[in-house]
């Protein structure tokens, strides 16, 4: 599943909210080809190990699926009008359409078979604690009718490899423009009220974090914000543009190379400036009037061959970006980078 970097969610949070949820579609593959199950769940920990457990009916194929599995666990979802957001501006560099604002968390791993009594008994408690109130095994059913079930259930096990939680709720928005939505969405349709509730308590503070780095880059060291050979280190836009990716899907790329300079530090200039772009454009790093789709960072010890302190990847987009420069943005560059004390380099890398 792509996650953009704005709606991930941490692991931890991602486990808590699929626990929370306690139900999902289990995907696998068996020898007629892909299968899938809407099951109930609860999730077990052993040491740093993870575990999602399940049943199924002895007449479900699916029980005898083995190897690696999907469970996806889905939360609230509505469907954004365009109405419900704040209008377009004047110079605005791309449309305000509908979208869908969700939370949806997919859990990977192997799968495992569990037929004996006591796995099953203990499997049911945990469900009956989780779902059930009031109803309980023993006071309203007795455990020997429910024992005599278990012959035709099979129990089923995924140990969790992977956790990937995606919480799209607008947090490619503004702060303001999250508040404005949120109450709009809320008004216009209560059955979304759990996602307008959502974007308050995850969107809203991602925006005003990103606004508050995007902030306090605007007020980094600069030591040669005037000198008159900055407009060197510009990005070459044009060569991105008219480069777009070959047929084999191989991109075209500027890599830019920070060093740390006397009061500068490579790392900060660049998150700041990475920070910057977030605000044009959703999901992607630099879309939405640059004529890059996708951003890649990464410092010395981690790009061979590096020769700063720090290595941004600019790919190109393709036709599926927006024409044109967001000025706003090469401000953003010229401040924060062309503007500093750093080491600048640029290169067009060879495909």
């Amino acid at each position: 599943m792509y996650v953009a970097q704005q709606h991930a969610m941490d692991k931890t949070a991602a486990i808590e909210f699929a626990s929370g949820v306690g139900m999902g579609q289990l995907v696998s593959v068996g020898s007629a080809g892909l299968n899938a199950t809407f099951l109930p769940f609860n999730i077990e920990t052993r040491g740093e190990r993870l575990f999602a457990q399940f049943h199924l009916n002895r007449v479900n194929p699916q029980w005898k699926d083995s190897g690696e599995a999907m469970l996806i666990v889905q939360g609230p979802s509505a469907h954004i009008s365009g109405l419900d957001f704040p209008a377009e501006r004047p110079g605005q560099k791309l449309p305000t359409v509908p979208t869908l604002n969700y939370i949806t968390v997919h859990l990977k791993g192997s799968l495992s078979i569990h037929d004996d009594e006591a796995w099953k008994q203990a499997h049911l408690a945990k469900l009956v604690e989780h779902f059930e109130s009031e109803w309980r095994i023993g006071k309203h059913t007795s455990y020997e009718l429910v024992r005599a079930a278990f012959v035709a259930m099979v129990g089923l096990e995924l140990e969790i490899t992977e956790v990937i939680g995606k919480a799209k709720l607008g947090q490619n928005l503004s702060s303001e423009a999250i508040v404005y939505t949120a109450n709009h969405l809320r008004t216009r349709d209560t059955s979304a009220c759990p996602v307008a509730d959502l974007m308050e308590a995850i969107a809203i503070p991602w925006a005003k974090s990103r606004e508050t780095r995007v902030a306090e880059a605007r007020m980094l060291p600069l030591a040669f914000a005037h000198r008159e050979d900055s407009r060197r280190y510009t990005v070459d836009y044009d060569w991105l543009w008219t480069n777009p990716p070959h047929n084999d899907g191989s991109p075209a790329v500027l890599r830019l190379t920070l060093t740390d300079g006397p009061t500068t530090s490579a790392r900060a200039a660049a998150e700041a400036w990475l920070a910057t772009l977030t605000e044009f454009g959703e999901g992607q790093r630099g879309s939405g009037g640059w004529a890059v789709d996708v951003v890649k960072m990464a410092d010395k010890a981690t790009c061979p061959g590096a020769h700063g302190d720090v290595v941004l990847d600019l790919i190109s987009g393709g036709e599926d970006v927006a024409d044109g420069i967001d000025a706003a943005a090469t401000e953003a560059y010229e401040q924060i980078i062309a503007g500093s004390d750093l080491g600048v380099t640029w290169e067009q890398l060879p495909r």
